[in-house]
C-alpha cells in the first residue's frame, strides 16, 4: 500500500497536516524536494551506529518523539522534558520550509516506507488524459506532478485525485491497460538509486566512528526498572518513549538525560527520593512495548533485584549522632525484611542492610527523614 501509514495513520504527520495551512513559507515551493535524499542518510547513520551497539533510533522515530512529548513531565526531569518538547517544536517549525518537511527530508521511518513503496501495487495511476492543468502539483504535499512523479515520495493521500478536474488520476491496484495507455505505475525511482548510496557511503564511516565514540562514553550508574537486565541490553532495546515513566504510580521513574550518555538519553531510571518501586507493582513492564522491560508477574516482581540500599554513616542519625531512628526499618516491606537493628557496643541500636534480602525498592530512601540527600540510598547492581 505504499506510504499509507505516512499519509493516513502517522500521528505526527497528522499534526503537521493540521498545522500546514497556518504556517508561512520561508522557502520557495520546490526547494524542499531537493532534500528528499537526506532521510536515507539519516537512516544509514542510525543503522551503522546500531551495528556498533548504540541505539539512537529513539531520537528520530516519529512515534517515539510524539509519545515522549506527551509523557514528558518537567517535575520528573526538566532537561528531558525540555528536549522532548523542543524536538516537537523544531519539527513543527520545519513546516515553514515546506509541507511536511520533516517527513520528506529527515524521518528514518519514512525512508524505510519509501523503499517499500517502490514495489507497492497500490499507487497513483494515470487512467485518463492529462490536461496539464497543474492542479495536482499545487495540492501535492510532496510537490510532485505527473511528469516527475516519484513513487517513493508519494504519501498516497489522494489529494491529487480529488483535485484533478479531468478525472485522469486514481489510486488503485494495477489493471490490464490497453495498448498505448500508461498505467503510471513506475514513476521516478531515483530515491532508491545507486547515486544515493554512493553519496551516503562517506557518511557511513562517520556514523561508525560516532557510534564507537558514543559507546566508549562513561557508562554512568542508573537504578533501572525491574526486569531491565544488563545495562547494555536495556539501552539497546529501550527507545526512551516515556510510556513506563508515565505509568509509574509513584512517579519514581524519571527519564535520564546526560551529555556523556546520549545513547541512553530518555531511558528510565528510578529515583527513590522521588518515589519508590512498590513491591507488587508491574506497571512499567506492562506499559513497555519494545521488550526492554519484560512483563513480570507479581511473584516474579518480588524477586526482581534492581539495586542495593547502602547506609551513609555520616548522615544516618543512629550512626552519626547516636539518636534513635527506625524509619527505614519500618519502611522496608515485610516481604523483604532487609533492614534490621543491631547493637554496636554500648551505643544505640543502628540499622544494617542485609544485602542478600534487599532488592533496591527504595522505600527506605524515600521515607528517610534526613533533609536533602537521604542517609540511605539505593545503588545500582
Amino acid at each position: 500500500l505504499g506510504q499509507v501509514f505516512c499519509g493516513w495513520l502517522c500521528p505526527l504527520g497528522t499534526v503537521l497536516n493540521a498545522l500546514d495551512p497556518y504556517v508561512p513559507r520561508i522557502l520557495p515551493r520546490g526547494v524542499a524536494a531537493r532534500f528528499a535524499e537526506f532521510r536515507f542518510w539519516v537512516l544509514a547513520f542510525l543503522l551503522v551506529v546500531a551495528m556498533v551497539g548504540v541505539n539512537l533510533s529513539g531520537w528520530l522515530d516519529p512515534l517515539v518523539i510524539l509519545s515522549r512529548a506527551v509523557h514528558a513531565d518537567p517535575r520528573a526531569g526538566a532537561i528531558a522534558a525540555a528536549v522532548a518538547w523542543g524536538t516537537v517544536a523544531l519539527i513543527l517549525v520545519l513546516v515553514s520550509c515546506g509541507t511536511r518537511f520533516w517527513c520528506r527530508a529527515i524521518c528514518p521511518l519514512g525512508a524505510i516506507l519509501s523503499w517499500v513503496s517502490l514495489r507497492a501495487p497500490f499507487r497513483r495511476r494515470l487512467v485518463g488524459t492529462c490536461k496539464a492543468c497543474g492542479k495536482c502539483t499545487e495540492i501535492c504535499p510532496s510537490e510532485q506532478s505527473w511528469g516527475r512523479h516519484a513513487v517513493g515520495e508519494c504519501f498516497v493521500c489522494g489529494r491529487c485525485v480529488t483535485a484533478c478536474s479531468s478525472g485522469a488520476l486514481s489510486l488503485s491496484f494495477p489493471v490490464a491497460a490497453p495498448s498505448g495507455e500508461r498505467s503510471g505505475g513506475r514513476g521516478r525511482v531515483s530515491d532508491a538509486g545507486r547515486r544515493r548510496w554512493l553519496l551516503g557511503g562517506g557518511g557511513i564511516g562517520v556514523a561508525a566512528l560516532v557510534g564507537w565514540l558514543t559507546r566508549r562514553q562513561s557508562t554512568g550508574s542508573f537504578v533501572r526498572p525491574p526486569g531491565a537486565g544488563s545495562e547494555e541490553r536495556f539501552v539497546a532495546r529501550c527507545v526512551g518513549c516515556g510510556a513506563c515513566v508515565s505509568a509509574c504510580p509513584t512517579s519514581g521513574l524519571v527519564p535520564s538525560f546526560s551529555l556523556t550518555r546520549l545513547g541512553a538519553a530518555f531511558t528510565p531510571e528510578l529515583v527513590p527520593r522521588v518515589g519508590a518501586c512498590l513491591p507488587p507493582c508491574t506497571a512499567c513492564g506492562d506499559a513497555c512495548f519494545t521488550g526492554a522491560l519484560p512483563r513480570l508477574t507479581a511473584e516474579d516482581k518480588l524477586l526482581a533485584r534492581i539495586g542495593l540500599a547502602v547506609i551513609d554513616p555520616a548522615r544516618c542519625l543512629p550512626w552519626s549522632a547516636g539518636e534513635r531512628c527506625v524509619i527505614c526499618v519500618d519502611a522496608c516491606p515485610a516481604e523483604y525484611a532487609a533492614i534490621e537493628l543491631r547493637r554496636f557496643g554500648p551505643g544505640a541500636f543502628r540499622p544494617v542492610v542485609l544485602a542478600t534480602r534487599c532488592t533496591g525498592c527504595g522505600l527506605c530512601e524515600f521515607r528517610c527523614p534526613v533533609e536533602g540527600a537521604s542517609a540511605i540510598r539505593v545503588a545500582p547492581v
